[in-house]
């Protein structure tokens, strides 16, 4: 699904200077209604209401115009996990030979299609989130346990909706 829209080889992960580079040239962005230039990653954050540390910036490229992506990015076919999940054991050799993810097709022979592919089996026995809850302990088909996520990026939601922090 995603690489029908996505041109996932010429897709790019940014550090914050090179993403300064590319937003410093304009970037319209839209937030509640309200949209507006930016040309910083601080003014683009501001405009998000968002304080804090990034992980950096993960540059997609679209085949066409297409609105519907944010909906596919939001779903588990997208989900963002920690890279050694997806790389495995050779997580520094396919990091070192994607240049710090400004190749990822250098990726594609780290990863195994189906079941066998060790970040399935790693998410299936470690489940990993970034919402607002994380997996705090489960057992296979009986129980789930979810507690808040602490790093969650709008951990001060728990602030208004229950009247604390994790």
């Amino acid at each position: 699904m995603v690489t029908n829209f996505i041109d996932v080889n010429a897709s790019q992960v940014l550090t914050e200077k090179e993403f300064e580079e590319v937003v410093s040239k304009g970037l319209v962005a839209v937030y509640r209604g309200q949209s507006k230039t930016v040309y910083s990653l601080s003014d683009l954050l501001a405009f998000f209401g968002y304080k804090g540390k990034t992980a950096g910036v993960v540059k997609l490229k679209l085949y066409f115009p297409y609105a519907p992506i944010l909906h596919i990015l939001t779903t588990a076919i997208a989900s963002v996990i920690p890279m050694e999940y997806a790389l495995g054991r050779n997580y520094d050799a396919a990091l070192a030979e994607s240049n710090n993810g400004k190749n990822p097709a250098a990726w594609a022979k780290y990863v195994i299609p189906g079941e066998d592919d060790p970040s399935f089996k790693k998410l299936k026995d470690y489940p990993v989130s970034t919402g607002p809850y994380y997996v705090a302990e489960y057992l296979e088909d009986s129980y789930i346990l979810l507690e808040l996520n602490p790093y969650y990026w709008n951990s001060d939601l728990w602030v208004q909706l229950y009247g604390y922090k994790p």
